[in-house]
């Protein structure tokens, strides 16, 4: 936390023409004022910092978080390795197609430094025993491009979360190795254990097992993403499902293949970094660069063609997290995969300003019609061929004038509206799964409907609206899942 102060208040002239520019230029966005447009900047700043410092500097920092508010308790676990033990051969069941071109070092985990920690979040007032009809319980995931922030990064998001679901929020969130010490499906991997652990804890747990139907899983950004690739895991398995998932801004195409991914105008509106693969040499990073040189000749040497469409074929590495080479997989990109169809509902929040927004808006269409959207082309035909048809139930919601994963500015109205939301479609959505008379009447959100989907623009004011043509359009767009190089400029150390 120190570190991140030493960094924002050496770049006191940069938030001062912030405010400049503010008033006399005017915001980036119309709603935006004074102390959001700061907090955007303070993000910003952040983010590009973490790209010019080394990557262990930048998971040091990033990891830190607010302290703790006095109405919360937190109580900190180890999830034992017995349950990566049992999660492993889930994994391999999923990738086993994919092995010949994938890093196995995912399966070493006996180390005691590798430890899967995690933590209960809830509120003193509700205390954590909970009686079985009460019971809510968040499965939560934090972003950071699988390579930043961690265990306590994302407070702001899981108090609220604890505080409007009245629900026990695990691991708050789960401690899952990040890149690039570890590459995928390092982190799926985890994840699968921490939910394992959930719903078969051992004796010693201060819990019983938890029904599967109870435990809603969420994530941001690139926990987003694993929390999605997580329940294609589910049912590709056969594991029991669970009752379904909240999604904020989730990183689902890391392809870069959308319009608004690399689209310079959102720029000024958004923080996020368009490339976490440059970093300047450290230990963890020359590792890393070293065994992707291994792997990437192994690769070479394979009879199998491990390309699935040309625009992979590049030397230079997109991501830390994985290779060029399994971009298309659908648990890295899930935009990718060859149906979503047979997945629980899902509500997907994003902001109208992002980056991300429109592999969010693709996704949730290709979801929930899946006999519509088959793209992209590489996994032509596959969809006739698999088991999975039935359309998935999605709540989109788009919010006007909302940078990415909008719901850390928790003193904006709109991050408020968008809690509230996610409150009442957790409470609805485990009532829904765990009750056969459930009835969605009287509801705060008079559109869910989980017999169907919706697709929703959020104004900042919590008006309801259709989408705008904007947003229609992008389901034109035919060059899903072809990887685009993103335009990057390094940014200067001011440190």
């Amino acid at each position: 936390m120190l570190e991140s102060f030493k960094i924002l208040f050496s770049l006191t002239p940069t938030f001062a023409s912030t405010i400049v520019n503010h008033f006399v230029k005017g915001p980036p966005q119309p709603s935006w004022d004074i102390q959001f447009h700061i907090f955007v900047v303070a993000l910003k700043v952040l983010f590009e910092n973490s790209v010019a410092k080394t990557v262990e500097y930048s998971q040091k920092v990033t990891a830190k978080g607010p302290f703790l508010s006095k109405k919360f308790k937190e109580d900190e676990i180890v999830i034992p390795n017995q349950f990566r033990k049992k999660a492993q051969p889930y994994i391999e069941q999923v990738i086993k197609e994919y092995e010949h071109i994938l890093d196995d070092e995912w399966k070493q985990f006996e180390n005691d430094d590798k430890v899967l920690n995690a933590k209960w979040i809830y509120s003193k007032k509700q205390g954590f025993k909970r009686s079985q009809e009460n019971l809510r319980v968040i499965l939560y995931l934090h972003g950071g491009a699988y390579c930043i922030c961690g265990i306590d990064s994302h407070r702001p998001i899981t108090t609220n979360l604890a505080k409007e679901t009245d629900a026990l929020v695990f691991g708050k969130s789960i401690d899952y190795r990040l890149s690039p010490q570890s590459q995928f499906p390092a982190g799926l991997h985890d994840t699968i254990a921490a939910y394992l652990y959930l719903i078969n804890p051992p004796e010693d747990a201060d819990f019983e097992p938890i029904d599967p139907k109870r435990i809603v899983i969420m994530g941001d950004s690139a926990g987003g993403g694993l929390a999605l690739a997580t329940l294609l895991t589910l049912r590709d398995t056969g594991l029991p499902m669970m009752a379904g998932s909240v999604c904020l801004s989730p990183w689902v195409d890391l392809t870069h293949s959308m319009p608004s991914r690399l689209d310079p105008r959102f720029d000024h509106t958004d923080y996020i970094p368009n490339c976490f693969g440059d970093l300047p040499p450290s230990p963890a990073f020359n590792e890393y660069k070293r065994k992707a040189k291994k792997l990437s000749s192994r690769i070479k040497s394979e009879t199998q063609s491990p390309i699935w469409d040309e625009s992979f074929n590049c030397d230079e590495r997109m991501h830390l997290y994985v290779n060029n080479e399994a971009l298309g997989i659908q648990f890295v990109s899930p935009i990718c995969a060859e149906s979503l169809a047979g997945l629980p509902p899902m509500l997907i929040q994003a902001g109208d300003c992002e980056k991300l927004r429109d592999e969010a808006i693709y996704f949730s269409f290709k979801a929930s019609q899946p006999d519509k959207y088959k793209l992209p082309t590489y996994n032509a035909g596959k969809f006739e061929r698999s088991p999975f048809k039935t359309p998935t139930n999605v709540t989109l919601e788009i919010y006007e004038d909302m940078p990415h994963v909008f719901q850390l500015f928790d003193f904006s109205k709109p991050a408020k509206i968008s809690t509230q939301h996610i409150g009442e479609y957790i409470k609805k959505l485990i009532s829904h799964t765990t009750s056969s008379s459930f009835n969605s009447s009287n509801d705060l959100l008079p559109s869910l409907d989980f017999t169907k989907s919706s697709y929703s623009f959020i104004t900042t004011k919590g008006k309801t609206l259709p989408l705008n043509n904007e947003h229609m359009e992008v389901l034109e767009w035919t060059e899903v899942g072809k990887m685009r190089r993103p335009y990057f400029k390094k940014p200067v150390n001011n440190s």
